[in-house]
Parts: structure tokens; C-alpha cells; sequence
């Protein structure tokens, strides 16, 4: 399965993987659609202006396994419909996905890439940036990746160097694998992760209309440290006008250790508290107490403070944030 995939990765600089030059400009419409499916992660990223357009995705789970395999087709199609009529598009132009980010191999990140698939919003025009080789047991993963094949998308690695000024990747600075057993013929850098799978995960920044969003999938603390000593969050990761809670609000996934590079004017902070005092809105996805210590006080607590959280769980299907005002509505 991996040399399938492999086959279908795509030079970052290559002319498939350039951004499209409207979205370039300061007087972009953007907006990200967060949807509720429940303890997983759903998010679209949608860029207009005129009749040039972009829509971009961050995960899609659509099954819930820890609410007795509750399925949130209705959220997701619900999001697709009010996203076509932001478009002004006809019930006949089908939307499709430009781009799609799986962060990390977790069933409630990837669990509705096959309906995506099977719904042609996904096909060989979309890019897909996927950790092809940080290798998952699990049959549904395997059969995903059979899909994303089968559907020969376009790959590129989220890796901090095959980064551009829209789309950047704070973690990881190099591949990941799972185990030794699975670097097999690996050249050049790499880590070998092990579990939690939520530190594989890849932490995407995305910059567009003159703002921007940090999306750390399921970073945990291990992920944070390793992303902070390499080097490649702090500027970035503090400069974001809007970030995805990690790790579904657990204490886990939010960094309380300083950050190894810090820039001027953060000494003495962590990560995530020098980003709370300064993003201006956070987006937390997932459902409380879906496990135990989702969510925690302590790390809803640091964004509620400021009155800038927002929970995805709260809304009947989806969240939209607007990025020119910071306003959020739920759907």
C-alpha cells in the first residue's frame, strides 16, 4: 500500500501544488466550517473571491465510536450545503476538495475520508498531505489508504520544509514512523514516534486573506517539545489569529513546559499560553467526556477566559468562523 502511495507523491514546488494566484490577495473571503461529529475532527477552510475558489480540509471523521457509532453524515452535508450557497453555486455544480490534511491515523480524524471518496469531492485533483509512512495496523485505516490509492489523489508529505507562505507545517520538521520495524530503507532524517499516535500528528498553519489558523491535530506535550526544539512553532505558532484546541481540550495536549525557542517578548511562557493571550478566537472540537479528562478545566479555562472559546459540540451541525472578523455562528 505504501509504494502505491508513494507513486502518487508530488513534488511541494512542483506547478500541481501551486497556490492558485487569487489567493494571494489581501481582499480574499475566508471563512472555516467546523463541524460537529461529535467526539472527532471536521474542519473546511473555504476561500473565495469572484468566481476563483478553494476549499481546503482539515480531517473529516464521520462516525462517533465512543457514542455507539453515531454517524454525522447529516452535519457534514448540511456544512456542504450552506458552504454551496455561500459559493452563489447551483444545485448542479458539485463542490470539490482541493485540498485535504489528514493531521494523524485516528479513526475520529480520518473515519469519512471513504465518503468524501465515494462522493467524488475527493479525486486525482485533489492534494492530499498524508504521513504515508507512519503505518497503522487497523483494517479501516489500511482500507482508507486502499481508497485514497484507488482514487489516485495527488500526495505530498506535511513535513516543516515542503512549506510555503499559505501553508505551513510547524510539526514534524522531518518523516515519522511508528516503529523501527517500519523505517525499513528510511534516507535522510527521521523520528520513530511509537504511541501516542497524537504526536505523529501534523501541525498545520494556514495563512490566507491577511489572517491565519494553527490546526495541531492531537499534538500532545512529547509532540510540542519536539516540534519547540526544533525550532519551527514559535514565531508561527504565536502569531496565529486563530487555533484548533489539541487533543480535544485534554491536559495532554496542552503544552504547561516553556518553549525551548522562544521569540522576543515570550520569555518565561509556555506555547499555548502565550497563543492563548492572543489569538482571538479557539475552536475546540470533539464532545466533553467523550474520555476521560475531555475536557479539562484547566485547558478550557485558558481560553474561556479571554471569552474567545468556541465548541463545535454546541452547534446542531456546524460552526462558522469568519477570519476578517473573528465572529463565529452556529449552524
Amino acid at each position: 500500500m505504501r509504494e502505491q502511495l508513494t507513486a502518487r507523491t508530488i513534488n511541494p514546488e512542483s506547478e500541481e501544488a501551486a497556490i492558485p494566484p487569487c489567493l494571494l490577495e489581501e481582499d480574499v473571503h475566508v471563512a472555516s466550517y467546523h463541524v460537529n461529529v461529535g467526539h472527532g475532527n471536521c474542519s473546511i477552510i473555504v476561500a473565495w473571491k469572484g468566481n476563483c475558489r478553494q476549499i481546503w480540509m482539515v480531517d473529516c471523521s464521520i462516525i462517533d465510536k465512543t457514542d455507539y457509532w453515531r454517524s454525522y453524515q447529516q452535519s457534514i452535508e448540511a456544512c456542504f450545503r450552506e458552504i454551496a450557497t455561500q459559493l452563489g453555486l447551483q444545485e448542479d455544480v458539485p463542490l470539490h476538495i482541493d485540498g485535504f490534511f489528514l493531521t494523524h491515523a485516528h479513526h475520529d480524524h480520518y473515519s469519512g475520508l471513504e465518503y468524501l471518496i465515494r462522493n467524488h469531492l475527493i479525486d486525482d485533483r485533489t492534494l492530499c498531505y498524508i504521513n504515508i509512512y507512519y503505518q497503522m495496523a487497523s483494517k479501516a485505516y489500511i482500507k482508507t489508504l486502499k481508497a485514497l490509492a484507488n482514487s489516485n489523489v495527488k500526495i505530498i508529505e506535511p513535513l516543516a520544509g515542503h512549506s510555503n507562505h499559505v501553508i505551513r507545517f510547524l510539526h514534524p520538521e522531518c518523516r515519522i514512523f511508528r516503529s523501527k520495524a517500519t523505517v525499513r530503507q528510511a534516507s535522510g532524517n527521521y523520528r520513530v514516534v511509537g504511541n501516542p499516535v497524537n504526536n505523529s500528528s501534523a501541525v498545520v498553519m494556514i495563512s490566507l486573506g491577511g489572517h491565519s489558523m494553527v490546526f495541531p491535530g492531537d499534538l500532545e506535550e512529547k509532540g510540542f517539545d519536539a516540534m519547540s526544539s526544533a525550532g519551527t512553532c514559535s514565531r508561527w505558532l504565536f502569531d496565529s489569529d486563530y487555533y484548533a484546541v489539541s487533543h480535544h481540550g485534554s491536559i495532554n495536549g496542552h503544552a504547561d513546559r516553556p518553549c525551548l525557542r522562544r521569540p522576543m517578548g515570550y520569555w518565561g511562557a509556555t506555547p499555548l499560553q502565550c497563543a492563548a493571550n492572543r489569538v482571538n478566537k479557539a475552536i475546540l472540537m470533539g464532545r466533553d467526556r467523550a474520555y476521560s479528562g475531555i475536557y479539562s478545566h484547566a485547558v478550557v479555562s485558558c481560553w474561556d477566559g479571554r471569552g474567545v472559546l468556541a465548541k463545535s459540540e454546541d452547534a446542531s451541525h456546524f460552526l462558522v468562523l469568519e477570519w476578517e472578523t473573528g465572529s463565529t455562528a452556529l449552524y
